[in-house]
């Protein structure tokens, strides 16, 4: 998901930092966006990490002066369990990634926002901050906890043109998912559900990204928008 909206951000004509734990990756990513003609630049950082944050805050203000669009897409679940069984190291991991991380570069970038009355804000939540999902109680968490996350920052912050939104992806093809996705029982239950009768695909995350980080969404903000088919409005049955 991360990829397809850094693609999608650069065709549009925005120069994008790509980062994540893994430097070549996002490097590689860089040289592919540079081969299209556009601009970007690789910083690595592990969202665990307040002081990775910090580095990351202030290294793509360094390099473009300004940042006008924050996606904070990481999201990690190490331990699929019952809550009754989570070990407090691995919630503390999840809790640090999903949520801590994303609060850490909100105050290092928020601030040059406000004083130029502009910035958009983009938080990648999931729809299991919708809905009591067993075996991912606390990540399911940490995206509820975004959904209000979006909302508080966004009657904080809209006075200065700074409008913070969230994305809801349902069941989407990533690494992430290949669990679910190569489980054949649970995905044709999942699409048997969804009205739309499918998973989706990283680019239907990243087109609404665009949208909701450009003029198109000016007039958009506090929302979390579910993009999963209707999978999180249809009946179980």
């Amino acid at each position: 998901i991360g990829r397809a909206i850094v693609e999608t951000f650069a065709e549009a004509g925005a120069r994008v930092v790509v980062s994540s734990r893994k430097l070549d990756a996002c490097e590689a990513l860089v040289q592919d966006i540079k081969k299209q003609g556009g601009d970007a630049t690789a910083i690595a950082c592990n969202v665990s990490s307040a002081d990775d944050c910090v580095a990351l805050a202030e290294g793509a203000l360094k390099t473009y002066g300004a940042v006008d669009i924050f996606v904070g897409n990481a999201g990690v679940n190490p331990k699929f369990a019952p809550l009754g069984e989570i070990p407090l190291d691995a919630y503390q991991k999840v809790v640090d990634a999903n949520i801590r991380g994303n609060l850490v570069l909100c105050q290092r970038l928020l601030p040059q926002m406000v004083t130029r009355k502009h910035g958009v804000i983009l938080i990648i939540s999931s729809v299991g901050g919708f809905v009591g999902t067993p075996g991912t109680g606390v990540y399911s968490m940490t995206k509820a906890a975004n959904m209000s996350f979006v909302r508080t920052l966004a009657t904080e912050y809209g006075q200065y043109g700074i409008r913070v939104n969230s994305i809801a992806p349902g069941l989407i093809v990533t690494d992430m998912a290949r669990m679910f996705l190569e489980n054949e029982p649970f995905r044709r239950k999942v699409e048997a559900r969804t009205p739309l009768r499918r998973v989706g695909q990283p680019q239907e995350i990243a087109s609404i990204a665009l949208c909701l980080a450009s003029d198109a969404g000016s007039f958009v903000t506090g929302q979390t928008l579910a993009v999963d088919g209707g999978s999180s409005i249809s009946s179980p049955s």
